[in-house]
This record gives C-alpha cells, structure tokens and sequence, in this order.
C-alpha cells in the first residue's frame, strides 16, 4: 500500500492531538479517582481491595489477553488493502470469542469465589461476595474491547478519546458515591471498578453501532479469520498477555508473602506508588496511535523505519518530561492530601527511571506485532517473567520494599533491549542511531504543523 506522507502525517498529527488532549483530560480526573480512594481508604485496605483483583489476572486466560493488539494489527492490514468486510468478519469472530469465554470466566469465579477467598487470607465471607461482584468484569469486557478495536481501526481518535474521558469521569463519581458518601470502603472500590465500563459505554452504543456499519454488509469467510490467526500468531500473543496478567498478580502475593504480617500493608504502599506511575506513564499514547497505522505499511519500507525512529525519540522525549513533572509535583501531593502514604514517595521516585526503557518498549511491541513475531516476544517474556520471580525476592530482601522499583527498571531494560535485538535480526536496516533523536526532519516539522494546527491556543502564541 502507498499512502502519501501528508495523509500519514495527518493521521499521526490527529491521533497525537485527540489522544494527547484527552488523557490529560482523563488522567487528571484518574490522578484524583486515586487520590480520592487512597485518602478513603487505609494502606492496609487498600492493599486487600488489590489482592482481590489480582485474581482477575490469575484467571485472565478467559479475558484472550493480548489479542486486541493481534486483532487491530490483523483489521488494519485488511483494511489497508481495501478488504473492508474480511475486517468485520474478523471483528464478529473476536466478540464472540471473547463473549463466550467470558461467560465461561464469569460462571467459573462466581461459582468458585469460595475457593479463591480461602486464600485471600482476609475475612473468607466478605472475600467471597467481592470475587462474586468482580466476576461481572468477564461479561463487560468483551464489549468494551470490541469497541476500541474498531475505533482504533477506524482511527477514530476522537470518538476513542472522548468515551476514555466519559469512563474516567464515571469512575470519579462511583468513587465518590461509594467510598465518600456511602464509606463502603474495600466494597465500594470493587463495585466502582467492576461497573465503570459498561456505564461508561452505554452513551457510546450509536457510535458503535455506526462505525460497524462503515465496515460493510458483506461478511467474508475465505480470506482471513481469526482462529487461523490464533493458530499462526495469536496464540502467542495470548499466552503472553496472559503469562503477563499473571506474572503481575503474583508480583503481589510475592510482596505479601516476602513482609509477612506486614504484607498487605507492603501490598498496599507498593500499589499506590505503581498506580500513580501508570498514570503518568499513560500519558504518552503514541504506541496506541502507531499500532493502528504502521500494520498497513511495508516493515521493509523506510516510511515503517521512520515511525519507528519518530515513535521511539517522541515517546522517550514525553517520558523524560513527564517524569520530571512527576518527580517535582508527586510527593507534594502526596504530603499534603495523603499522610497515609508518604511512605510511597520514595518508591514513587525510584521508579521513574523504568518510564525510559517502557517509552521504547511499548514502540517495538507494535513492531512485533506488524511484524507477527508474537512467537519470539512470548518466549522473551516467558524469560523475563521468569527473570521476575527470581529477581523480586532478592531485590525485596536487599533493598526492602524499594527492591520492587529495582526489579521493575532491571526487567524493563533487559526486555527492552532483548526485543530490539530481536527486532534487528528481523529487520536489519531497523537502525536506532543516536543522531536521529536530536535531529529535526520536514517528517517532524509535518507532524508538528498538523498538531499545532488543531491547537488554537499554541497556533495564537507560535504564530
């Protein structure tokens, strides 16, 4: 496929704009969702609500974890060469897939809550009835994912970034029913976090309903479906997503275990802090805007290269300025609005070095997946989950509860730098040069009039 630079540049430029405005947006009402359920809720609590969901991961499989990626990638390229009613069939066959393994994860933790409460090591009734609440999440979800990849298809950034700031304001105001006004504590964290999703989505449902149109009436079966790609690659790519699930649920039981009684306080403190990174982390959205372009082009093409120079050097940039941000304006809120987690602001900080490595990791994963590596990239990672479990204990017992954030950067290098290693040997021209991240191009200056162009107040001061 040959698309004009000034259409690609227009894509990025729009998808950079909405994105980039809408998870501030969002992020900000996150940032005090967070700051809301941590001042209502004790470290201790607040450590249990975390060790129930973690069984969301352990049971993740049921989830297809990682398959969204595959399934854009797969819908863009099929897209790409005009092919609109195999993406729709591809489409159809990734919700019914999903719904039906959903149920079979809902009745599977409703039926069986009882057993993963015994090991919970909280109050087993009360343990039992927030698992039964949080099964729901296996219903909702395939919706939820349905819907994003076919806006994320579609490039439709602004749909995509309005409904990310609707879910983020829903979730403000569940938060505040239930933990402030009804002081539901542990309770009302879970009810919030399982129903958040599909409230959020029900305003949505005539766009969803017009963008499935859009994909044609015609449904194909002979050119691609999802099951061979499940068989090729996919199957790679959900095991990974699943292995990942799992590994970060374990992360915490390790925690727990490693602190004895004072785990779940452990548990408590090491999430805040790691929440409060992901926010700031999720910041940068570029990865999502590249995995919805760079399947549609040529990986032996020098535009393929470029995105993947630009994507890395804009993605890194973004980190470095936001955990600057992070680093100065975090423990002053912190201080003033949650005593209760001071002890966080330290491990908060430790952490910021990872957001560099996972600046250019989240690039070379869509790489990956344009490329249908899936097959390496689960091995890498069945290595350094490995590499996890091995590393957490003897970081926790060195350097206390700070070992987490040592763990997490050492990981996120080595993965780094594994999967670019890998990258190259499949793409030898796929260079990262020094130079090119303090270079200025006409392919930046395009990207950047496109974005300061949908900007009126940057347009007003610049020009």
């Amino acid at each position: 496929m040959s698309t004009p630079v000034r259409t690609l540049t227009r894509t990025i430029a729009e998808g950079s704009t909405w994105l980039t405005g809408s998870t501030v947006l969002a992020k900000c009402v996150g940032v005090a969702t967070t700051l809301l359920t941590l001042a209502a809720l004790s470290v201790f609590e607040y450590g249990t609500a975390k060790l129930i969901l973690s069984a969301l991961g352990f049971l993740a499989i049921f989830a297809l974890p990682g398959l969204t990626e595959i399934v854009v990638a797969d819908m863009g390229i099929e897209r790409g060469r005009g092919r609109l009613a195999s993406a729709r069939t591809l489409l159809n066959q990734y919700f019914v897939y999903n719904l039906i393994l959903g149920a079979a994860g809902f009745l599977g933790m409703f039926f069986g809550a009882h057993l993963l409460a015994a090991h919970l090591g909280n109050n087993y009734l009360y343990a039992t009835g927030l698992l039964k609440v949080l099964s729901f999440q296996f219903l909702i979800g395939p919706f939820r994912s349905s819907a994003y990849v076919l806006w994320r298809v579609q490039c439709a950034f602004a749909t995509q970034s309005l409904h990310r700031v609707v879910e983020s304001c829903v979730r403000f105001g569940l938060t505040l029913l239930f933990l402030v006004t009804l002081e539901w504590n542990v309770r009302g964290y879970i009810v919030a976090y399982t129903f958040t999703e599909a409230i959020a989505l029900a305003p949505f449902l005539w766009s969803i309903i017009r963008s499935y149109r859009a994909l044609g009436g015609t449904l194909e079966t002979d050119r691609l479906s999802l099951w061979s790609s499940l068989k090729e690659h996919g199957k790679w790519v959900v095991a990974q997503g699943y292995l990942h699930s799992v590994v970060q649920s374990a992360r915490l039981w390790i925690i727990k275990a490693m602190f004895g009684t004072g785990g779940t306080e452990a548990v408590g403190l090491f999430s805040a802090a790691y929440g409060i990174y992901q926010h700031l982390v999720s910041l940068v959205p570029l990865k999502y805007i590249l995995a919805s372009v760079m399947p549609q082009y040529d990986p032996a093409s020098e535009t393929f290269r470029k995105l993947v120079v630009k994507g890395v050097k804009y993605n890194i940039a973004s980190g470095v300025l936001i955990g600057i941000t992070g680093a100065l304006g975090v423990p002053v809120l912190m201080w003033l609005l949650l005593p209760a987690y001071t002890s966080a602001i330290p491990l908060f900080e430790w952490m910021l070095p990872n957001i560099l490595a996972g600046a250019a990791s989240g690039v070379f994963t869509v790489v990956f997946f344009a490329l249908r590596q899936q097959r390496d990239m689960f091995w890498v990672n069945v290595v350094l989950s490995a590499l996890t479990c091995v590393l957490l204990p003897l970081c926790l017992a060195v350097f206390g509860i700070y070992g987490t954030a040592v763990e997490l950067t050492l990981t996120a290098a080595i993965f780094t730098l594994e999967r670019y290693r890998r990258i190259r040997r499949v793409l030898p021209h796929m260079a990262l040069p020094w130079r090119a991240f303090f270079t200025f191009d006409e392919f930046d200056r395009k990207i950047l009039r496109r974005i300061f162009a949908r900007m009126p107040l940057v347009r007003g001061v610049v020009g």
